[in-house]
């Protein structure tokens, strides 16, 4: 994917508060929403996996998982946030 010159994204810089990155009084990101290329998750600088889970489930990394700053966008009639973080493009499934 290419990110075109002057498209209009909204940094984030601080962290997430309750679940939440807070954009404005207004405006806020929900922080849970899943990587979809899982396989980037090992690959990118990001929070540290839980050393214990109550199931066998794997870890899903999420928004929350990647520390600020980072640019965000979304396209319409579409259900995939684009974050931008440090020159790469990562996509996240809005459920």
């Amino acid at each position: 994917m290419r990110i075109e010159e002057g498209l209009d994204t909204i940094w984030i810089r601080k962290e997430h508060n309750h679940g939440y990155y807070e954009i404005r009084d207004t405006l806020t990101l929900y922080a849970g929403w899943p990587l979809l290329d899982t396989s980037l998750c090992g690959m990118m600088e990001h929070r540290n996996e839980p050393i214990w889970s109550p199931s066998e489930t794997r870890y899903e990394c999420t928004i929350s998982d990647f520390y600020p700053p980072f640019q965000v966008f979304k396209k319409a009639n579409s259900d995939t946030l684009i974050v931008i973080k440090a020159g790469k493009i990562i996509l996240f499934k809005m459920k």
